[in-house]
């Protein structure tokens, strides 16, 4: 199996020790997997730095260095030609596209395998939950809301209230799978097939892109990160991404394998600086 990942990485030195837990996920694949870093312009000159203190892993990485200085936030989209050529050229079975505190492992990776082939009938996709490990608590601060599958959660989103979608599966692995508001999760994983259309889409397109985000008003980092999530949607659908869960008493738990780790804890951090009661992975979804 070939398997290009592509990091996006902002000042890159700076951040070597995510960029080491990272590459040390992708050494775990049981998969060719080539690793294509895009670091912004002005840290073109780090970059034999870069790769001495990378070096040890044993993984070559190919780094992307952005022709315009001072992209801000938009660098992520710095390496959108060479990943369009990329799959044109049929270079990889999947193309996982990822921010650079983002930890994709193999578990992850293999859960979108199989629950791709279980969703794809139901033009719907394995989305992920990103959390971090914030006081001994898994908080999925995406998604940080009491979510219920019966009623509206109030105030989810900045259009007011959202509906948790559940659809009901016969599988031994999960009782359902559940729509949640914020489908964002730092990535997008895609087979060869979907490559295709996705670089032929709307969600492609630096600018295109923020109107398929829709009311969730992405911005521009976060769009690079849609894949198909927002394309050829159902008439009853606004996002094709969904999480398994298992039902636990009066709680619905997303399976293990579809949660993210965010390698930071600013935004836990954030949130109980804030006041909010901290909301975990284990009882955050409702009937």
């Amino acid at each position: 199996m070939r398997i290009n990942a592509y990091i996006t990485a902002h000042e890159p030195l700076s951040r070597v020790h995510s960029l080491r837990k990272l590459i040390s996920a992708y050494l775990k694949f049981h998969a060719d997997v080539r690793v294509y870093i895009t670091i912004n312009n002005e840290a073109e000159k780090d970059i034999d730095e870069l790769k001495f203190s990378l070096s040890d892993l044993n993984l070559h990485c190919t780094f992307l260095c952005a022709i315009q200085p001072d992209l801000g936030f938009a660098l992520p989209w710095a390496n959108g030609p060479v990943f369009k050529q990329h799959v044109e050229n049929n270079d990889a079975d999947y193309y996982i596209y990822q921010e650079d505190d983002i930890l994709i492992t193999w578990d992850n990776f293999k859960y979108f395998v199989d629950w791709k082939l279980i969703l794809q009938p139901l033009n719907l996709e394995p989305g992920f939950i990103r959390y971090e490990l914030f006081e001994n608590q898994f908080i999925p601060f995406d998604n940080h809301h009491q979510w219920s599958f019966t009623k509206p959660t109030p105030n989810a989103l900045i259009t007011g209230a959202y509906q948790t979608k559940c659809i009901l599966l016969n599988t031994p692995e999960a009782h359902c799978v559940a729509q949640l508001g914020n489908p964002y999760y730092g990535a997008s994983i895609l087979t060869q097939a979907d490559a295709v259309t996705y670089v032929n889409s709307d969600s492609f397109d630096v600018d295109k892109s923020y109107l398929k985000s829709g009311f969730r008003d992405w911005p521009i980092a976060d769009r690079r990160s849609m894949g198909l999530c927002f394309e050829n949607l159902n008439k009853l659908q606004d996002h094709r991404r969904c999480i398994p869960v298992v039902k636990n008493d009066k709680y619905y738990v997303p399976l293990k394998q579809s949660l993210v780790l965010h390698n930071d804890l600013k935004y836990s951090r954030q949130l109980k600086s804030e006041g909010h009661k901290l909301i975990n992975i284990e009882t955050f979804l409702t009937a």
